[in-house]
C-alpha cells in the first residue's frame, strides 16, 4: 500500500511572474479517528479496548498538564511536543508586552530520529494528482503554504 503525494508550484511571493519550482504535498486518504485507531491497536496487540481508551485519556491529560506547566514532553521514539506561543499585539520592545497579551498558538511536534527512520523505511510514495479546486482555495493555499506545518493547528480537510 502507498501513501500519496501531489506536486504543486510554489507560490510567487515576490510577484516576479517567473515560474516557481515544485514542491511535494502529502495527500491524505482520509482521517483515522480515535475509535478506529484504538481498534487497530487492539487487533495488533490484544490489549483490551477499555484499557487502551483509559491509557489514551491518561496520556492526553498528563501531556496537557505537563505542557501547561512549561515542560517539553518527549514520548519515546515518537518525538517531542512543545507549546507554540504568539503575541496578540505587535510590539517593538520587550517592555511593551505583558503576559496577558501572550497566548497559546498551537503545539509543535518534533519527530524523533528513530521513528523518522522507521517511517521513512516503511513509506512507499505514489503520485496522486488532485482535481482542480476553486480559485479561492488556491489563493488560501498559496498564503498558507509558506507557514510551517508545525506551527499551524490542525484543520479539517
Amino acid at each position: 500500500m502507498s501513501a500519496y503525494y501531489d506536486l504543486l508550484e510554489k507560490p510567487d511571493i515576490r510577484h516576479t511572474g517567473e515560474q516557481q519550482s515544485l514542491y511535494a504535498r502529502f495527500v491524505a486518504k482520509g482521517t483515522i479517528d480515535r475509535k478506529e485507531f484504538i481498534d487497530r491497536v487492539h487487533l495488533f496487540t490484544g490489549i483490551s479496548r477499555s484499557v487502551l481508551e483509559g491509557a489514551m485519556a491518561a496520556f492526553m491529560d498528563e501531556l496537557r498538564d505537563c505542557l501547561a506547566n512549561g515542560w517539553t514532553v518527549e514520548l519515546g521514539e515518537l518525538g517531542y511536543f512543545t507549546p507554540s506561543l504568539s503575541c496578540r499585539r505587535r510590539a517593538m520592545e520587550k517592555d511593551e508586552v505583558r503576559a496577558a497579551s501572550v497566548a497559546l498558538r498551537g503545539l509543535n511536534f518534533r519527530l524523533g530520529k528513530k521513528f523518522h527512520e522507521d517511517l521513512s523505511g516503511k513509506m512507499r510514495l505514489e503520485r496522486r494528482p488532485q482535481p482542480a479546486v476553486s480559485a479561492a482555495f488556491n489563493c488560501w493555499t498559496n498564503i498558507c503554504s509558506g507557514i510551517l506545518a508545525s506551527t499551524v493547528p490542525s484543520m479539517p480537510v
